[in-house]
């Protein structure tokens, strides 16, 4: 009895775990139910079927809501399909029911159906279509058994045909969408008797692009026909400011050929337009057209001095270090000059090297190349005409208030302070344009003015040796313009900074000058290259200079950290100035421009004057001040540049011009250090 009871209570224990378990599970389920559709289209014909998708994990049954919709299986568990299965519709109405779907735990889920009358029916093939921006067509075909129209929402969409009856192929045609936004219409099928049908019609915004065939072209100084290809969906406009080519078409829309017709370049330096394309749907592009410029002839590079002496030009590689300031008196050969005689030659020979190295070379142009007119009697033109070319520039004159004519005159580079005194002295004051003649901006700048439209862009030429030449010919227009009232013999040249070692190239390449008046010119100019380089970072060396401007040749700068190797230095440059006059001002206080380098140069200069006998035409005025080109001479330098004046502008010999001095500074010149040679007394 007792196992009797045992064995009882352990079935009921096991029968309450087992029902608590399940309790439990049937707690924790969560039941699903969803369907792909809310709403089904059948035919009228019998046995017409349609099909709805059910996502389930639990139980779930159907049921319809009309006996001629019969729903297959009427139940089942888990995802499955269920069949829609119609009878015939005999009326010629649409008729409706509606099939559920349910689940215990969720909610029903219910489809319409509608089934259209037995007599008509209307079907499409497609009920969604996308397009493109550009022009465009599709189609889809009806099926039916009546009559049917067809509309659409957009005037940007057209149909054909718009109406019918049966079956039949309806084209959609969209226009090109020329706004960047997506565009959507609905085209509308109805039929005799049938529920519409919606067509859903996108289509998407334009993408405007824009490229080229060519981006740049380079054009022969011959000129001629060019082309390019543009390439985009959009329509453009072009423009350009020159009137040396011409272009067509000038608008258009789409991909086009641009013909581009040049002109002649009958100028040395090279000439750019762009041609602006513009649209409203695209920022501005532009193509380059790049036109060279007439090479240059084979005297381009020919310098006067060669006519005087016979120069064999070492190399670069050849070339021996020096740190002493090279012999001005010594010949590339060997001999050392013994008589004044020998000048012209060492001069000349200096003169090549110098432009070889470091300038650049000064055209030996013809002196009947250039004529001379005046305007309104205070402007001289003067016109340079050769090899087909022809260039112009003007030279204002400001003459002085005292005095008569011909006067006189100073062919100022740029505003000199000293002018003014000049003026006042009786000088005329000719403003010489020497940035038309070689522009200086930059490094870049290099090859771009007059000088290089009548030789060549690449002419070898830096901006310096460019004025030099341009001041040459004024100087050939005054001679040739007696108008002018300017007294050819009697010329002085000046400039300041910059435009001082400009007006120290000009006097020593040109030895109609009286008298050359550099002020303040520092490197390039007064100024050593090999003291400056003594003198370290806190003046301008040649390392710097050349990265500075274009006013050397461009390889000029494989001297940079060798200018021991240059066969002649600044006081020889000076000394080509000689025996004419020379004025050197420069100013200790500004330590940029070489104060030691400039002292020493200048001391050096001074024996070539004297050797040659004429230590009265060599002054160096070496006076500190704390301005840069702008500020009030002091007595002593008002003196020296009268007594200068004087003396080679208007033949005063009683006045003194044997001038060398320093104030405001301890500057020392240091002949040992620089210099290895001696002045030699010549026959």
């Amino acid at each position: 009895m007792k196992q009797k009871v045992q064995h009882a209570i352990v079935v009921f224990l096991l029968l309450f775990s087992l029902t608590h378990t399940a309790t439990s599970c049937k707690e924790d389920f969560d039941p699903q139910l969803t369907i792909d559709v809310t709403a089904l289209s059948v035919a009228s014909a019998a046995n017409s079927t349609a099909s709805i998708n059910v996502t389930s994990n639990t139980d779930w049954t159907v049921k319809s809501s009309a006996a001629w919709l019969q729903a297959s299986p009427a139940e089942s568990n888990g995802s499955g399909q269920i069949t829609l299965t119609a009878q015939e519709n005999a009326d010629t109405t649409i008729r409706s029911a509606t099939v559920t779907v349910s689940a215990e735990g969720v909610s029903p889920v219910e489809v319409a159906v509608s089934q259209n009358g037995s007599q008509y029916d209307l079907a499409v093939s497609e009920q969604t279509f996308s397009f493109e921006a550009d022009e465009a067509t599709a189609s889809f075909d009806i099926t039916s058994n009546t009559s049917w129209t067809v509309e659409s929402s957009a005037e940007w969409l057209s149909i054909e045909p718009s109406e019918g009856e049966n079956n039949g192929t309806v084209v959609l045609s969209a226009l090109k969408n020329t706004e960047t936004e997506e565009r959507s219409a609905q085209i509308t099928v109805k039929g005799n008797k049938t529920a519409a049908i919606v067509i859903n019609v996108s289509q998407k915004g334009i993408v405007y692009t824009i490229d080229f065939s060519a981006k740049a072209l380079d054009v022969t100084p011959s000129g001629g026909e060019y082309s390019f290809d543009i390439l985009t969906n959009a329509e453009w406009t072009l423009s350009y400011a020159e009137s040396w080519l011409s272009v067509t078409p000038a608008s258009g829309s789409g991909n086009t050929t641009v013909n581009v017709v040049v002109n002649e370049n009958l100028k040395g330096s090279e000439r750019i337009s762009r041609i602006n394309i513009e649209s409203d749907f695209f920022n501005k592009k532009v193509v380059r057209i790049t036109q060279s410029g007439i090479p240059c002839g084979p005297d381009d590079e020919l310098c006067c001095e060669l006519s005087v002496c016979n120069v064999d030009i070492p190399s670069f590689a050849s070339l021996d270090e020096n740190s002493y300031l090279p012999d001005p008196f010594m010949f590339l050969n060997g001999n050392r000059m013994t008589s004044i005689s020998e000048w012209d030659c060492r001069r000349a020979e200096i003169a090549v090297l110098s432009q070889e190295y470091q300038y650049g070379y000064k055209p030996c142009t013809p002196y009947e190349a250039t004529t001379g007119t005046m305007k309104n009697d205070s402007v001289i033109t003067v016109t340079v005409t050769g090899n087909g070319k022809t260039i112009s520039f003007d030279c204002p004159i400001a003459f002085p208030t005292t005095g008569t004519a011909p006067y006189p005159a100073v062919i100022s580079l740029g505003f000199s302070m000293v002018n003014v005194q000049l003026q006042n002295m009786g000088v005329a004051v000719i403003t010489f344009p020497n940035d038309v003649i070689a522009v200086q901006q930059n490094t870049g700048s290099r090859g771009q003015g007059l000088f290089y439209d009548y030789f060549c862009k690449d002419h070898s030429a830096g901006a310096l040796i460019a004025w030099a030449w341009g001041a040459s010919r004024l100087i050939d227009a005054i001679e040739k313009t007696p108008q002018s009232n300017i007294n050819a013999e009697k010329l002085a040249v000046t400039g300041c900074s910059r435009n001082g070692k400009g007006a120290l190239a000009v006097g020593a390449f040109d030895e109609r000058i009286a008298l050359t008046i550099p002020f303040e010119s520092g490197s390039g100019g007064a100024a050593s290259w090999r003291v400056s380089d003594f003198q370290g970072s806190s003046v301008q060396r040649l390392q710097q200079i050349v990265g500075e401007n274009c006013w050397f040749r461009a390889n000029f700068n494989q001297f940079s950290f060798a200018a021991e190797k240059l066969p002649y230095d600044q006081h020889m440059i000076m000394g080509m100035c000689a025996p004419r006059a020379l004025l050197v001002i420069e100013n200790p206080w500004q330590t940029w421009l070489g104060n030691l380098s400039t002292w020493t140069a200048g001391n050096a200069a001074f024996e070539i004057f004297d050797a040659l006998g004429v230590p009265e035409n060599f002054g160096f005025s070496h006076i500190g001040n704390s301005g840069h080109c702008f500020y009030e001479m002091d007595e002593t330098l008002t003196t020296a540049l009268g007594n200068f004046v004087q003396r080679f502008l208007f033949d005063n010999e009683s006045v003194e011009t044997h001038i060398i001095h320093l104030e405001g500074s301890e500057l020392e010149y240091d002949a040992e250090k620089w210099v290895n040679w001696t002045t030699p007394e010549l026959n």
